[in-house]
């Protein structure tokens, strides 16, 4: 075989390793994004929704600040999360789940099940979270820079 012939089978190799790696990578992220859906519960999911009229260019991740503002919403909503969490927990173990009718019951299982969804976030890097979950962050970092922007433009 001659150096034409090999580089050529090289970089015919090189192609499929690459293709095979994105399309492994691909459904990585489309088994993340279905197992994140798959904790939401239907009151999660219909809030979601909200979200869907955001304008594209605000979740355009190559804005670098939009993704440094939206990183730190989700770093605020985890602190915050954590700390209802814990008065959550506490509250809860204060309460004689046997004792709990039907729906009052379901109600305070269902808000141990959102602290174990949370908990699954809070183990989570930003970058590890789904795009819909992103979309929310960048709602809320969207907000706190029209504010600075506001702010910046009455100075």
């Amino acid at each position: 075989m001659n150096s034409a012939n090999q580089n050529l089978e090289a970089i015919r190799n090189k192609k499929a390793l690459i293709t095979k790696k994105y399309n492994e990578a691909k459904e990585r992220l489309e088994t993340r994004y279905a197992e994140d859906m798959a904790i939401l519960n239907n009151e999660e999911k219909n809030w979601l929704k909200q979200f869907k009229d955001i304008p594209p260019i605000i979740i355009n991740h190559e804005n670098n600040l939009m993704d440094l503002l939206a990183e730190k919403e989700y770093e605020q909503w985890c602190h915050w999360s954590k700390g209802l969490s814990k008065d959550y927990k506490k509250l809860i173990s204060l309460i004689p789940l046997e004792e709990l009718p039907g729906a009052d019951h379901d109600f305070v299982v269902k808000q141990l099940d959102r602290i174990d969804r949370w908990q699954k976030l809070w183990d989570s890097d930003y970058s590890e979270i789904s795009d819909d979950l992103k979309e929310i962050d960048y709602h809320f970092a969207t907000i706190a820079y029209q504010l600075c922007k506001t702010y910046h433009e009455d100075v």
